[in-house]
């Protein structure tokens, strides 16, 4: 091989016609299966769960909540990039349409997808915030703040010490940064045109 010429893929056949083994085609002896209960509802306070049914059924192996992932001090229950505040399940309380909520391992799939039948999660719907204004503004008829995402700042990662972070208790803001360069007045003043709008953009760090 020289430098400039093409480098292909040592699996490019396999890929393009659909052959080649991925790890989610594996099947070793003894595997189990693994399916997960999600939560219904985009911001939910969980009251109880009650998976003793499931449980009890034959071929199913194991069943897990994340109050029990809390409980090991060998698991880390939380993650997340810059704070610990996604849990592997959810501990207190679902965030989201699809939060995970139990997990359940057991033999196969038919016996898994059973087993997510029989468990019977207690929920306490709670107000949610579905847009960056309802999330940042209080109620305008109670006057009270907006549904909060996490009641308390969750603790964050040492892998990013060179991030100032201005997170506070009681709000959704998780980072307030400001940037400011040269005089915005006179900018405003020798302008030929103003143009007023509200902007955003993905995260870029």
């Amino acid at each position: 091989m020289k430098i400039g010429e093409p480098v292909h893929y040592v699996d490019a056949t396999e890929r393009v016609s659909g052959r080649i083994e991925y790890v989610l085609n594996l099947e070793v002896p003894n595997m189990l299966c693994g399916k997960i209960l999600s939560s219904p509802f985009p911001h939910a306070r969980i009251v109880a769960i009650d998976a003793g049914e499931a449980e009890q059924m034959p071929g199913v192996v194991a069943v897990l909540t994340g109050a029990e992932l809390l409980e090991n001090p060998q698991v880390r229950a939380r993650f997340g990039p810059v704070y610990r505040d996604q849990g592997i399940l959810a501990i207190d309380k679902a965030r989201f349409v699809g939060d995970p909520v139990v997990a359940v391992a057991a033999i196969d799939r038919d016996t898994a997808e059973a087993a997510l039948e029989r468990i019977y999660v207690e929920y306490e719907e709670l107000p949610p915030a579905l847009t960056l204004d309802e999330a940042l503004k209080p109620d305008p008829v109670t006057g009270n703040g907006p549904p909060l995402v996490h009641e308390t700042v969750m603790r964050r990662e040492e892998s990013f010490a060179d991030i100032i972070l201005r997170a506070e208790d009681g709000s959704n803001i998780c980072n307030h940064f400001k940037l400011r360069k040269g005089d915005v007045e006179q900018g405003f003043a020798l302008a030929d045109h103003i143009f007023e709008d509200n902007f955003s953009n993905p995260a870029n760090q």
